[in-house]
């Protein structure tokens, strides 16, 4: 169905993208488990290296076909043909392609755990336990990505291209804390699993909860202060800082993420108690309702409307998700902390705007970003010492009572 699902989604004269990343999903299915099971049994060094030698490797093709290979075509070493606008794009897939299946060479080790057997009634549980989770992932993929391909759907012609080019080009400054929020996944998920059987277990989620808000509001504070820093290294087109909707969305996106991390971390409550089944009724639900809110504002509003469509749908996801968790898994959340982590990085985003500085002030943009980020991040750790402290206070007056 390559021609089709191309056509579908804007490119009718390159199935041949579809069918490379049919392969790049087949590849990275396949390396999941593994990667699972190595972390499962803390294998941390093993699973970096074979991570980060997927991204170098990617990386490294990127750079000789996007850099070296213009340059031989310059020096008249290659055919002109290999370095046109089309054939670049092929690149950049073709070097995610190689490098999802050389990461799945460098888990034959694990992959070899699947020659011990099958074993009838652990597929069975195991099925009925993540079937549902697969609805939970596609419903996260449209949350994540749909937006970008109905603006090209749903806005005309060379419209589409601009805006959805906009759009996609400010979403990355979200970029940072999306993928902060992705690693954290990763390290959380297997850490939640095997402390569940104790008896501090809820109380232990709460505290990394109030943790991770803190550092998540933080680091989308400081990207909106040095955003005009981080901006142009990852903005190519001079074109897109001259429209001012573009910063306007990183905001909201960065908002969106953050409610994203908390979501995840949410969701630990059917993961634990088994009710992926719920668990997928929330994401699919979130994930139809950014389809039908992107349908009918997209055409009225843009991107400005996929922007906020993601957070209301993020947003919304954390609210049931919270309500039915407490029902099947309650945790002692301290919303208060929450608040007060999104209210001071807010403080100190709008405290810096004020001062109208930009990289063009040198010295005193800088000087004048890093404080406001420290001050923050002062204010972030007397905040959980003062906590602790009470806590300690609190067990040694009961030890002390006894």
């Amino acid at each position: 169905f390559a021609p089709s699902l191309a056509a579908w989604a804007g490119y009718p004269a390159h199935p041949e993208y579809v069918r490379l990343f049919a392969g790049i999903l087949a590849a990275d299915a396949l390396a999941a488990l593994p990667f699972a099971w190595l972390r499962f049994r803390e294998k941390a060094l093993r699973f970096a290296f074979i991570r980060l030698s997927g991204i170098l490797l990617n990386v490294a093709i990127n750079l000789f076909c996007l850099l070296v290979l213009p340059e031989m075509a310059d020096r008249g070493w290659v055919d002109t043909a290999w370095v046109n606008p089309e054939s670049l794009v092929l690149y950049i897939f073709l070097s995610n392609f190689i490098a999802s299946f050389a990461v799945l060479v460098l888990l034959l080790p694990e992959l070899r755990l699947a020659s011990q057997g099958w074993n009838k009634l652990l597929f069975k549980e195991m099925f009925a336990y993540a079937a549902p989770l697969i609805w939970v992932g596609l419903a996260g993929m449209v949350n994540e990505t749909l937006d970008r391909i109905l603006l090209k759907q749903l806005l005309d012609g060379a419209v589409a291209d601009y805006e959805a080019g906009l759009y996609s080009a400010f979403y990355k400054l979200a970029m940072v804390l999306s993928i902060f929020v992705q690693a954290f996944r990763f390290a959380a998920e297997p850490f939640f699993f095997s402390r569940s059987s104790e008896q501090d277990a809820p109380q232990l989620y709460a505290h990394v909860m109030r943790i991770f808000i803190w550092v998540v509001a933080g680091m989308a504070m400081a990207t909106l202060v040095f955003a005009d820093f981080i901006a142009p290294l990852l903005l190519r087109r001079p074109a897109y800082f001259a429209d001012p909707r573009g910063m306007a969305v990183v905001p909201i996106l960065l908002l969106a993420n953050l409610f994203l991390g908390v979501y995840y971390n949410l969701s630990i409550w059917y993961k634990l108690s088994g009710q992926t089944r719920l668990g997928a009724r929330v994401a699919i639900g979130g994930a139809l309702a950014t389809l039908l809110f992107n349908l009918l504002f997209i055409p009225h509003y843009s991107f400005m409307a996929a922007a906020w469509v993601t957070l209301l749908v993020y947003a919304g996801m954390v609210v049931v998700s919270w309500y039915m968790g407490r029902s099947w898994y309650p945790v002692p959340y301290h919303y208060g902390n929450g608040m007060l982590a999104l209210l001071l990085a807010a403080v100190a985003w709008l405290a810096f705007s004020s001062t109208g500085l930009t990289t063009s002030d040198g010295v005193v943009y800088w000087l004048v970003g890093t404080a406001i980020v420290l001050l923050y991040g002062g204010i972030a750790y007397l905040s959980e010492k003062k906590k602790w402290l009470w806590k300690k206070l609190s067990t040694n007056i009961k030890v002390g009572m006894i």
